[in-house]
């Protein structure tokens, strides 16, 4: 039956437990991750009295938390969001700060080296201009190899934040894993009441894992919270987990990937990861710092390979054809573990005009060899032995392939760390054309011609067939208006001087290719001669032309000069690096609305807090009145007696 005792004695423990969470609340108001608690009251079950039922008192129906799923995982995928482009930023910075700075950047040193070459053209017999072109070339080289080592260094940053990164990502897995054991055991032990402290410390490390990768949730019915990550991976699932670890590339040295440890040899999922800080270095490595790897080296290549091939078609102050002005190099060709081949694949630049800052995979099926995007996995049609985006790549040097064995394909990463200057000596730099072009002449050397026909820029298509075996004699037939050509594959050249005069012809000798101008009113009979170029004194044709590959569009395509091609790299490189910037503030500002929408649930107000323990205060002492009057009332009936 109820009675005064009882109701009041009912009230002092559920406002004491009251009063007790309020504390809790107060105490832990600067306690990240924390959720205010609230004790919720309720009536007791009220008893009947014969006219009807009377209440019994008050009691404590659960202590629950405050706390919005919904906002939280909202709060997990901004946090997610701006770490990513936190990470991302960071990193872009340093390559867009260093590309761009006008005395660290490549920009300079391309203007420096130009200028020499034009200096040799201007005074092709000053061994001191000569000098000066191959300190500029040196110091060319250096700042190849000094912008391809910082971002081997960066490269090599980024390989340690993916180590520190996954050893928490394990750590957090680990702890997540044995809370949920915990929180079971707690539930089991309470009745299946919560244990908020608990799901506090768990929705914590949750928020601290979103930080490095994004993450998603499913509670099991027995309260263990599994976690995914990537594409629906399980790293806890109940009280256990899966370990993530960092493992070196099959193909890309100094590259890392991230393997999901199955038990069976794991699985890749560098490609799944894509928020937090671990997605933003990942996005990072692929996105800006391998591609202005081979940005640079694609640079690199090409002023080796055109310079290279302009200066073997000209002749040095010894009278000699030009060799490689720059050392020679190759695209790098990767063989997988586990091949079953021997050998590699034959790779050479074919046309360095059409390289692209793309990395092949070429992979046997067991029947032929298929090739592909590294970084995309888009198919690139393929004949073996072909050419492909300027490479040519031939299969014929690989033995014993089977089906799966894989050759990663780098035509450009390596050719900023590779090149160099392959000469020391300045009388050896070929500033003088290789052949030359001129009207014929008698046994005393004067010249026979009665007309002004004249012939200039004789130049040849390559070095492959120089020097010529004889002169290439051109006589005029006025009445055809031609010239007719001994030595040469080509029996007869069309020319009328009203209409072909200034205009390049080409003709085939022995094989090769020369180039010039006709110009000038020949008579019939005339002739013009092209022979070996035995004096290169005072000739600067070669030193010209590569000067003027400068201002030749001999990248991407046929659209880019070096220059250009440097410029469209930092224009890339800044136009994502102040894209991740914007993000970044734009994710900060949504994480921080996010943080305020959770707090508003969760969060402790100290305002509020202390209105309660008034409140609570007041209510634990008019019960204490209760049981004062209660017991006052049963004094009076003993007293009656």
């Amino acid at each position: 039956m109820p009675d005064l005792l009882g109701i009041g004695t009912s009230g002092l423990l559920s406002y004491q437990r009251a009063l007790t969470t309020t504390s809790h609340n107060i105490s832990n108001v600067n306690t990240e991750g924390y959720s205010r608690q609230r004790a919720s009251l309720g009536t007791r079950i009220p008893e009947f009295i014969g006219i009807g039922y009377a209440g019994s008192g008050v009691r404590v129906m659960d202590i629950s938390r405050n706390y919005d799923n919904f906002l939280a995982s909202q709060l997990r995928t901004q946090t997610s969001n701006n770490e990513y482009f936190n990470s991302f930023h960071a990193l872009a910075s340093q390559i867009d700060n260093m590309l761009a700075d006008q005395n660290a950047g490549l920009g300079p040193m391309l203007d420096e080296f130009f200028a020499a070459t034009q200096g040799v053209a201007d005074n092709p017999n000053s061994i001191p201009a000569r000098q000066v072109l191959l300190t500029s070339a040196e110091s060319l080289s250096d700042r190849f190899h000094y912008l391809d080592q910082r971002l081997r260094d960066l490269n090599s940053r980024v390989n340690q934040q993916l180590n520190a990164a996954v050893t928490e990502v394990n750590a957090m897995a680990e702890a997540l894993a044995q809370l949920n054991k915990e929180i079971v055991i707690a539930r089991g032990a309470a009745g299946g009441a919560e244990p908020n402290d608990l799901l506090d410390r768990r929705d914590l490390l949750i928020n601290q894992l979103s930080e490095l990768v994004d993450v998603k949730t499913v509670e099991q019915q027995d309260g263990m919270m599994n976690v995914f990550i990537g594409s629906g991976q399980g790293l806890v699932v109940g009280a256990n987990t899966l370990r993530l670890d960092v493992r070196p590339d099959d193909l890309i040295q100094g590259k890392s990937k991230i393997v999901l440890d199955d038990g069976s040899g794991g699985v890749d999922i560098t490609r799944l990861l894509k928020g937090g800080k671990i997605g933003g270095t990942l996005a990072f490595s692929d996105s800006i710092l391998e591609e202005s790897r081979n940005a640079m080296g694609r640079i690199a290549a090409g002023i080796s390979e055109q310079f290279n091939a302009l200066h073997a078609m000209g002749i040095d102050l010894n009278g000699e054809l030009g060799g490689n002005f720059f050392r020679p190099f190759i695209p790098q060709v990767f063989s997988a573990n586990g091949n079953s081949a021997t050998g590699i694949p034959t790779v050479a630049y074919d046309d360095v005009t059409l390289l692209t800052t793309n990395d092949y995979l070429l992979e046997f099926d067991g029947a032929n060899w298929n090739l592909s995007d590294y970084k995309t996995g888009q198919n690139i049609p393929f004949t073996d032995p072909g050419v492909v985006q300027g490479i040519f790549i031939d299969t014929a040097t690989v033995a014993g392939a089977a089906a799966g064995d894989r050759f990663l394909i780098r035509p450009t990463s390596e050719a900023a760390r590779l090149f160099g200057v392959a000469i020391d000596d300045p009388t050896k730099i070929a500033a003088a054309g290789a052949l030359l072009g001129s009207e014929a002449t008698d046994g005393n050397g004067l010249p026979v011609n009665q007309g002004t026909g004249a012939i200039s820029a004789v130049a040849p298509a390559d070095n492959s067939n120089l020097p010529l075996p004889g002169e290439v004699r051109l006589s005029y037939d006025a009445a055809l208006q031609q010239y007719t050509i001994t030595g040469a594959d080509q029996l007869s050249i069309p020319y009328n001087p009203q209409t072909d005069a200034g205009q390049t012809q080409t003709i085939t000798v022995g094989g090769m290719a020369i180039s010039f101008i006709l110009s000038g009113l020949p008579q019939d009979g005339d002739a013009l001669v092209i022979d070996n170029n035995t004096n290169a004194v005072g000739d600067n044709r070669n030193a010209l032309a590569l000067a003027g590959l400068q201002t030749q569009r001999g990248l991407i395509g046929g659209t880019a000069t070096y220059q250009a091609a440097y410029g469209q790299m930092v224009s890339r490189v800044g136009t994502q690096t102040h894209q991740a910037e914007i993000n970044k503030a734009a994710t900060s500002t949504l994480r921080n609305q996010a943080e305020m929408a959770m707090q508003s649930v969760s969060g402790v107000n100290l305002d509020e807090e202390a209105a309660n323990l008034i409140k609570f205060q007041q209510a634990y002492q008019a019960n204490a009145q209760i049981i004062s009057i209660a017991n006052q009332l049963f004094q009076t009936l003993l007293q009656a007696f």
